[in-house]
């Protein structure tokens, strides 16, 4: 058995602190409960028990809203002090709450499955609150508070309008789920309300209401919905469910990542600088916890190039041929996962397709050498070797031809058509008629394929972090995921690729460029040539082909970046590497001296970062008067 090394029981370190610090930051693991199918502009009535309470603030957690992007809902609450209440209205308790339906303009509050306060500092007495609201809604919880800031029970008023009691009792059955502060009002990004609305129209939500729009995330393939919806079906609506299916994945990702680059440069040393790096150097401790499906497709794309690197980098053996086509098998398969999530991934996955070509290429150059060197002698025994020879060639390129069309084709064919049927009944909710369907299968399945190919979220967040593809070479327009004030509290979450790594990055994509053409123009084809070329061009495949399919999408941003933010902080140690060929042997220290300082200097801006990062709320005064907020939003201190 191979012993472990040490940079391996390194990497496996901060993998398991990487894990563990993503785990307990993830978010607020309290759901809502169940949730209230709200019809429009129907009152729901609570009581306070009986008993004459001071009524000081309502908070209301809106789910889904069942309407296009954007239009809004105006909530109105209501209230009586008599002991004899009537059915259908009270007293304002203030004047209608306009809530828009995820995406929104600024100042219409469009944070659904968020606390959002629909009035403070009331101070009246009260017995019974109404809730009523102008469309189809979720109504995942009502809280409201006393003067001394406690929580009121709330029970539902007898069974009226058409409402069951426990059917009301779901608007109220998780009052522990609510704390007054400014991380719990704002547990979910908009880009994450879309994903937990596409996820309860898949999971089947609630009863088919009459004249309903129910969204399916249209950034985004069905699958990437189904694999986000697992945890929500467990833990309930929370960030924490959300969020842990993006963040299991980032955990995978840095294994591949280590795994790739350990064979890309042969090296563990230098595959443990280029994992620690990307860990620490941006968008993993942000989008990579995010609940949204980036980080999915950017591992499913991780996993597909590193088993096809395998399959370029050995080909395949006569003795075990199936063995080494299960590379090309299982690269297929994470191709195909990464298409049925986000349609835009077909182009990096044709940067895989091309590595499958040029390992075939590889592989007939090989077999073309030994028949070359057995043709040298024309004996019996080379004459039957050849044909052995051409045997075994013709098997191993039927092997992995087979297994190529099987995953790559076959496969996505397939996960489409599941993900499709699975699926059907929130294809019909979101494209037709819920109440009397009339598309067929494929017509539904097409309309959901076309809407993955389109960006229509439109939030201020969106608009304001967009950016051309090359400022991703330098973090100069970062992307707000979001952010709030409240009283003295200041709250961003910000995505940017870490400075002080980025720099390096920089300086290493054109030292290695820079070397690589010169090495081609002199022709060099010593094994460290060729394996700096091979780095270089598989790198920057990577970060073109990423910026290729973030181009195609509207509004894209930094978001989109995982993959390229991988192969750009790979360049770190891949000019680590290409210096050492040019380094006498007692200066070779030196290398390691500067990727250590350069991660010395990212770990610095991790830090500086983490407030920016974790979504951590500062003092507003501090904010001002040091420039953080600025900071935060223009990305200098951002990860």
């Amino acid at each position: 058995m191979k012993k472990i090394g040490k940079f391996i029981w390194a990497f496996l370190i901060v993998l398991v602190v990487f894990i563990a610090a993503g785990f307990a930051t993830l978010g607020n693991a309290v759901n809502t409960g169940e949730s209230l199918s709200y019809v429009a502009n129907k009152t729901v009535m609570y009581s306070f028990g009986g008993s004459s309470k001071k009524l000081d603030a309502v908070y209301v957690n809106i789910g889904a809203i069942y309407t296009d992007y954007g239009n809004t809902a105006e909530i109105e609450v209501e209230y009586t002090n008599s002991s004899s209440p009537s059915k259908t209205s009270g007293t304002d308790v203030t004047a209608k709450f306009k809530l828009s339906n995820i995406s929104s303009e600024i100042g219409k509050n469009g944070y659904n499955y968020n606390w959002l306060p629909v009035v403070e500092g009331k101070g009246v007495s009260a017995r019974y609150i109404y809730f009523k609201a102008t469309q189809n809604l979720d109504l995942n919880e009502i809280v409201c508070l006393d003067t001394d800031g406690n929580v009121i029970p709330l029970t539902p008023y007898t069974n009226y309008n058409g409402y069951k009691w426990d059917e009301l009792q779901a608007g109220c059955d998780a009052q522990e789920s609510f704390t007054q502060s400014l991380n719990a009002y704002y547990n979910l990004s908009q880009e994450e309300a879309m994903s937990m609305t596409a996820v309860h129209t898949l999971l089947g939500g609630n009863a088919v209401m009459s004249g309903s729009v129910y969204n399916l995330d249209d950034s985004f393939g069905i699958l990437a919905t189904a694999f986000m919806a697992v945890p929500v079906a467990v833990f309930g609506n929370s960030a924490f469910a959300i969020r842990f299916a993006p963040f299991i994945a980032t955990c995978v990702s840095l294994v591949f990542l280590f795994l790739l680059c350990k064979d890309l440069f042969k090296s563990e040393k230098y595959a443990f600088y280029a994992s620690v790096l990307f860990a620490i150097g941006g968008l993993a401790t942000s989008v990579g916890r995010m609940g949204a499906a980036y980080s999915m497709v950017f591992s499913a794309l991780l996993g597909s190039a590193y088993f096809m690197y395998r399959f370029f980098s050995r080909g395949i053996s006569s003795s075990m041929p199936i063995k080494g086509g299960l590379n090309i098998l299982f690269s297929g398969a994470f191709a195909a996962v990464a298409i049925c999530m986000e349609i835009f991934a077909v182009l990096p996955v044709l940067g895989v397709v091309a590595l499958f070509v040029f390992g075939m290429l590889r592989m007939k150059a090989a077999h073309r050498l030994a028949t070359e060197k057995l043709s040298e002698s024309e004996t019996e025994e080379n004459t039957e070797a050849k044909a052995r020879l051409q045997s075994d060639y013709a098997y191993k390129k039927r092997v992995a031809i087979g297994f190529a069309a099987l995953s790559f084709v076959a496969m996505t064919l397939l996960i489409t058509l599941l993900t499709g049927v699975f699926a059907y009944s929130a294809l019909v909710k979101a494209y037709d008629n819920a109440t009397a369907p009339s598309m067929s299968f494929l017509t539904l399945l097409w309309k959901a394929l076309s809407d993955s190919a389109t960006v229509s979220f439109q939030t201020p967040y969106a608009s304001a972090s967009a950016s051309a593809i090359v400022s991703w070479l330098l973090p100069l327009q970062p992307a707000t995921i979001y952010s709030a004030s409240s009283g003295s509290e200041y709250l961003a979450w910000n995505a940017c690729i870490n400075i002080a790594a980025c720099v390096a990055a920089f300086a290493s994509f054109i030292f290695v460029t820079v070397k690589a053409i010169m090495d081609m123009v002199k022709k060099k084809t010593d094994k460290a040539a060729l394996r700096i070329r091979r780095v270089w061009i598989l790198l920057l495949s990577g970060m073109a082909l990423s910026m290729l399919a973030a181009a195609l999408k509207g509004n894209s941003s930094v978001l989109s970046g995982l993959l390229f933010t991988a192969c750009y902080l790979a360049f770190i140690p891949a000019a680590a590497m290409a210096l050492e060929g040019s380094l006498q042997e007692e200066r070779k220290g030196w290398i390691d001296v500067a990727l250590y300082a350069v991660l010395g200097l990212s770990a610095i801006v991790f830090c500086l970062s983490v407030p920016s990062m974790y979504g951590a709320a500062i003092p507003a005064a501090a904010a001002n008067i040091f420039g953080w907020t600025s900071i935060l939003n223009n990305g200098y201190f951002r990860v």
